[in-house]
């Protein structure tokens, strides 16, 4: 079982997180796990760990059903460009069809995970 990590832990977290995204918001769960939509976090956290909103700047106020800003499909695929975690790339996947389901943003995230898949093919690389 994960240890509980408290808000201003997540907050510390989720700083980088954040910035690598360009995002001002997304939820973290009590056992450490960061989602950029808040359905996602719920659907890990369930009935056992508790939603936090963090961010670059967080009201005190806020709840946990205050949802982010999506991102544009350009900033999308700017994010994925680089990106070598398979699992972010699927969670993203699953984000998007969950919410706006734009196909050129599924299209873009399926595109670089086939990529990923097809180098660790032949690479022999760890998934990440």
């Amino acid at each position: 079982m994960s240890a509980v990590k408290s808000l201003a832990e997540l907050q510390a977290e989720a700083q980088p997180l954040l910035k690598r995204y360009g995002v001002n918001k997304m939820f973290a769960t009590s056992d450490g796990q960061f989602f950029l939509i808040h359905s996602r976090a719920a659907l890990h956290a369930g009935s056992i760990h508790t939603i936090y909103p963090v961010g670059l700047e967080v009201d005190a106020n806020e709840t946990d059903t205050d949802k982010p800003d999506p991102l544009s499909v350009k900033a999308i695929a700017e994010l994925i460009s680089e990106e070598k975690d398979l699992g972010l790339l699927h969670s993203m996947l699953l984000d998007e069809i969950a919410g706006q389901n734009r196909k050129t943003a599924t299209a873009a995230i399926e595109k670089r995970i086939g990529i990923l898949t097809d180098l660790r093919a032949k690479e022999d690389l760890p998934n990440e």
